[in-house]
């Protein structure tokens, strides 16, 4: 469709498309999950075993999350919802009281251990032992996908 302006020339109806704003909106969606992305994670970041089919577990606002690197002596991490000290080493007492005021405070979600992959079975087994002293009757291993 066609029409003719005051000058006498011929337009089209259709205009070009004006991408600035396209390209402005993603621009910003890309900076975004740049951001983002790396806070998805959460726990303190460990090498993790490799599992064939690890189980899926929902993300939830309540999961507690001890980390142990494959330092020597391995360094024990507590990532508790609401909780700033998940990035400073603990120590196992200190774990095990801040596990204890969580029990208590009814604020306990599912309890998550993330082992680095060169720690041998028997400081896993302690921390497993550790999480069931103080109250945890579930605890579930975290692993990475085998590519």
């Amino acid at each position: 469709m066609a029409f003719t302006n005051n000058q006498g020339k011929t337009q089209s109806s259709l205009a070009d498309i004006n991408v600035t704003p396209l390209v402005d909106v993603v621009l910003v969606l890309l900076i975004i999950f740049m951001v983002v992305t790396p806070m998805l994670t959460k726990g303190y970041p460990v090498p993790l075993p490799n599992a064939l089919d690890p189980e899926k577990k929902p993300d939830n606002q309540k999961d507690i999350i001890l980390s142990i690197t494959g330092d020597t002596p391995p360094a024990y991490y507590l990532s508790i919802p609401k909780d700033p000290d998940s990035k400073i080493p603990l120590s196992i007492e200190t774990i095990e009281k801040k596990l204890k005021d969580v029990q208590d405070g009814g604020d306990a979600g599912p309890m998550y251990i993330k082992a680095a992959k060169t720690l041998d079975y028997g400081t896993v087994k302690k921390a497993m032992l550790l999480c069931e002293a103080t109250g945890f009757r579930s605890v579930s291993l975290v692993a990475e996908a085998q590519k």
